[in-house]
């Protein structure tokens, strides 16, 4: 699980990279938003909160103002945000891990000293159940990157 949890870790660490990169080209915090220059003309434009051009869509196919829409709702800014919502999910899985390698020990230690494991048990299995659950979640954030060549088939939901 470890390497999920390093692979996860590596590419929100390249998304932030690439959207501090754009981000810094036009101004920092920055929404992005779609234009079309002139009704009718085809061509849609991103333009910033200054009404300000970042770029221009010229596709090939019909739908440039639904391309110019989904690039514009992906912008640095959000990408950063959900950058910091995954990694704060990450942080949750690696908490609970070690919580339920807590609970775990504690369970062992009660048994040893022949104390009650009601409570060392049910914080045991508390614990472990979180942990799964948060398994359950590393998997579904990997899943967007599996075109990239470290992406393990076993990670798969």
């Amino acid at each position: 699980m470890d390497n999920l949890v390093q692979f996860l870790r590596d590419r929100l660490d390249e998304d932030s990279r690439i959207a501090v990169d754009t981000e810094s080209a036009t101004e920092e915090g920055l929404h992005w938003y779609e234009h079309q220059r002139m009704p009718g003309d085809g061509r849609w434009t991103l333009i910033d909160e200054y009404d300000e051009d970042v770029a221009e869509v010229n596709c090939s196919v019909a739908g440039d103002a639904a391309v110019a829409r989904h690039i514009a709702r992906h912008d640095p800014t959000r990408v950063l945000r959900e950058v910091e919502a995954k990694k704060e999910q990450l942080a949750a899985y690696t908490t609970a891990v070690d919580q339920a390698e807590e609970a775990i020990l504690l369970c062992k230690q009660s048994l040893a000293d022949g104390k009650s494991m009601f409570m060392p048990e049910a914080r045991r299995m508390t614990a472990l159940h979180r942990r799964d659950v948060l398994h359950e979640v590393l998997h579904l954030l990997a899943l967007p990157y599996a075109d990239h060549p470290d992406y393990r088939q076993e990670w798969r939901p």
